[in-house]
C-alpha cells in the first residue's frame, strides 16, 4: 500500500483555494460590470431631465417670460401655473435672461411648492 504524501495534499488544497478565490474575484468583477437599476426616484428643486413627471417650459429672455408661445407677465404666469397639476415640473430655459428675472420666477415656484429646473444657455460672469 502506498503512503500519502503530506506535501501533495497541501498542494492540492492550495490549488483548490486559489481556484475558488479566482472564481470569486471574477464573479465580483462581472457583477460590477452589470448595469444596476435604481428603483427610487426623487424630484428636487434642481431636478434632472430624467424625471417621469409631466413638465412645462418657460423661457426667460432679458426681463420677459414666454409660456405656451406667448409673452406673459410674472403675475399671469403665476396664475397659469397655479391652475396646473402640482406634480408638473417647470423647466426654465434661460435665454440671456437677467439675473433678477430668473430669481423672481424661482421664488414664485418655491412659494407655490413647484419643482423646477433651470437650463442656462449663457454663462454668466459675476
Amino acid at each position: 500500500m502506498k503512503e500519502k504524501d503530506p506535501h501533495r495534499s497541501i498542494l492540492i488544497k492550495s490549488i483548490l483555494l486559489i481556484a475558488a478565490l479566482t472564481a470569486g474575484i471574477v464573479l465580483l468583477y462581472v457583477h460590477s460590470l452589470t448595469p444596476q437599476t435604481n428603483k427610487s426616484h426623487s424630484i428636487s428643486a434642481a431636478s434632472s431631465q430624467e424625471e417621469t413627471f409631466p413638465s412645462v417650459e418657460v423661457t426667460v429672455s432679458g426681463n420677459t417670460y414666454r409660456y405656451e408661445g406667448s409673452e406673459v407677465s410674472l403675475d399671469t404666469l403665476r396664475e397659469s401655473l397655479k391652475a396646473l397639476d402640482t406634480q408638473i415640473i417647470v423647466h426654465i430655459l434661460d435665454d440671456a435672461a437677467s439675473e433678477g428675472s430668473i430669481q423672481r420666477l424661482t421664488e414664485v415656484l418655491r412659494e407655490a411648492g413647484r419643482g423646477y429646473s433651470v437650463d442656462t444657455s449663457v454663462d454668466r460672469i459675476s
